[in-house]
């Protein structure tokens, strides 16, 4: 237990000086000359890095750099900008001649950017609020205010089907359709979505250890979930990979990115990988079932982000629901049991008034196996600890699956 020592970013990619100036936010904030701290962080070695820039007057932006040579792709974007008249920072790295971080607003983001030119052209994009954004990928807007105010998403690589959304809501399931907002641009890749409640269950309190009022959100979540997962197959809806493949991408990504921990995390996935091939109940399922996918409006809910909805084990949920609420406490947290913690006791308990039961020796391989595909998230964090981070929570995987 935490026998690494911090590893050295330039060990990762020597390629990518920057890399390790993002892990370093005064550093950083240095170079920018104001306070700013970098997350969401994507790594292709060799080639490019590229992140969120947070700033501490509520700004974001994206930051990115590329390995000498390869930088083609930042070009055009360096073009657009002085097209349109947007400033964008070229940052030199003093340790690297010639190398330089490149940061600009979302409305230049160079993957992003034609799916936001309707918005931009009409001038609404100045009056939207940022609810997420993830560089090069994706990113959630509100539009409007108050009782006007409507989601707008775009960039997704993977997107619910509106039919899909009807047909679950004529099932019962209580989740959020597709709007289409007048005078708001219409265009395949903007998806508008009506705004509903004050914030999402991961911001709500639970109820006392021992306790299971059914008029609470979590349990009305868990009862949600059972009647997606009693919904029949959707014709158009993929069927989820059979586990072992997914396995070998996590270990293989974290053995990349941390040497001394392959061997341990071999063992961890040969020992998993016929627990989640047991026979169990199957569905269709959230495919990313959390509490900050359960939006809450006092005792009404609703289940939002379905774009990763398949058919597949149904534990699944259960298990990536607990394991991203373990992941919100301290690592030194001691948890005797996962499956116990305020909110994913009560999602069970609502689960289980459902028409379908669900053991604990069903859920934990699936805690363990969604911990493992986020294993990698101090890195993605830029945390100035990643490599220790990692270790401790391969650790707690580790006491879950054996004790």
């Amino acid at each position: 237990m935490n026998a690494l020592k911090t590893r050295s970013l330039a060990a990762v990619d020597p390629a990518l000086p920057a890399l390790g100036v993002l892990f370093d936010p005064p550093r950083l904030s240095a170079l920018l000359g104001r306070p700013v701290r970098a997350d969401r962080l994507r790594h292709k070695p060799g080639v490019s890095v590229v992140a969120r820039l947070r700033e501490d007057d509520g700004g974001i932006r994206w930051l990115t750099a590329y390995a000498p040579g390869k930088g083609v792709k930042v070009e055009k974007t360096l073009r657009r900008a002085a097209v349109t008249g947007v400033v964008l920072e070229a940052i030199p790295l003093p340790e690297a001649p010639g190398q330089s971080m490149v940061s600009g607003p979302i409305e230049l983001d160079p993957r992003l950017y034609k799916t936001l030119r309707p918005l931009r052209n009409s001038g609404i994009l100045e009056e939207c609020s940022v609810l997420n954004y993830n560089p090069h990928r994706r990113v959630v807007f509100a539009v409007g205010q108050d009782h006007t105010r409507t989601v707008c998403k775009t960039g997704s690589a993977h997107r619910a089907d509106a039919e899909l959304l009807e047909r679950l809501v004529a099932g019962g399931v209580p989740v959020l359709t597709q709007a289409n907002p007048a005078g708001l641009p219409e265009l395949g890749q903007l998806r508008y979505f009506p705004w509903f409640g004050s914030g999402d269950l991961s911001k709500q309190p639970a109820d006392r250890p021992g306790t299971a009022r059914t008029d609470a959100p979590a349990f009305a979540a868990g009862q949600a979930l059972a009647l997606l997962h009693a919904q029949p197959p959707v014709s158009s809806t993929p069927g989820l990979h059979a586990p072992a493949a997914a396995l070998a991408h996590h270990v293989a990504r974290n053995s990349s990115l941390l040497p001394p921990l392959a061997g341990r995390l071999e063992i961890l996935s040969a020992a998993l990988e016929p627990l989640l091939r047991r026979p169990g109940h199957a569905g269709l399922i959230h495919g990313d079932f959390s509490a900050d996918q359960v939006l809450v409006d006092g005792s009404d809910i609703r289940l939002t982000d379905l774009d990763r909805c398949t058919y597949g084990a149904a534990a699944s949920d259960l298990g990536c629901f607990a394991a991203v609420e373990l992941l919100q406490k301290p690592v030194s947290t001691q948890v005797q049991d996962v499956l116990a913690l305020p909110l994913t006791r009560l999602m069970l308990a609502g689960y289980r008034a459902g028409p379908r039961d669900v053991e604990r020796e069903e859920v934990l391989p699936w805690v363990v196996f969604h911990l493992l595909s986020r294993l990698g998230d101090p890195f993605r964090s830029c945390s100035p600890n990643w490599s220790e981070d990692i270790e401790a929570r391969l650790d707690l995987m580790e006491g879950l699956l054996w004790g």
